[in-house]
């Protein structure tokens, strides 16, 4: 029950391997309560991992999911475009849904993650580049002919996320004042980029 009822009241995604051992810690506690003599360990244990989880979920997080959802919400129109070059659309999505907004278009790169949403491929096949680049290159021209702006959000491949770049900077031209850096740690992007 307790990893159902912390995921009903904070649904988690980049964080999904801890509430999947939330009810090992519970099963490995009552264990040591049992074994051990002293109360006072698991007590001790038990209150420093709340502690730890518990400021984890109350910290302000720029780019996790529900954040991004609500900045696209605001800055976003029907002309432009959102692209993520790693698997945060699905959990960002979750969160478009329960916001009212212009129907922005939205695209991951590499496509093939959109054909299977949590799995990014293997990146780096010598045979891929080829295709990675045809494909930027398809992608920046569609994109061109919608006249919009473009929010690019940067996954931890940056080999990747720069054949991309080099294709967009050939169609438009980045807006350096509105680039949001999240830093480490974020819902599988650390960056996001404005085009125009």
């Amino acid at each position: 029950a307790a990893p159902f009822a912390l995921s009903y009241v904070k649904p988690v995604f980049y964080s999904r391997f801890t509430i999947v051992g939330v009810h090992l810690f519970a099963l490995a506690v009552a264990g040591c309560v049992a074994r051990v003599s002293s109360w006072q360990v698991p007590v001790l244990v038990s209150a420093i991992v709340l502690a730890y989880y518990g400021h984890l979920a109350t910290q302000p997080k720029l780019c996790d999911a529900r954040m991004t959802a609500e900045y696209l919400a605001a800055h976003a129109s029907s002309a432009d475009s959102a692209v993520f070059t790693s698997l945060s659309r699905s959990p960002v999505d979750h969160y478009l849904r329960k916001i009212p907004i212009a129907p922005f278009a939205e695209t991951s790169f590499p496509a093939e993650i959109d054909a299977h949403p949590g799995y990014e491929g293997a990146w780096f096949a010598p045979d891929r580049q080829g295709r990675l680049q045809q494909e930027a290159e398809d992608l920046a021209l569609r994109l061109h002919q919608r006249h919009g702006r473009i929010f690019l959000f940067h996954g931890y491949h940056t080999e990747i996320d720069a054949v991309l770049e080099r294709a967009l900077s050939r169609q438009f031209r980045r807006i350096d004042g509105e680039t949001v850096n999240c830093g480490d740690g974020y819902c599988y992007y650390n960056k996001i980029s404005v085009y125009e």
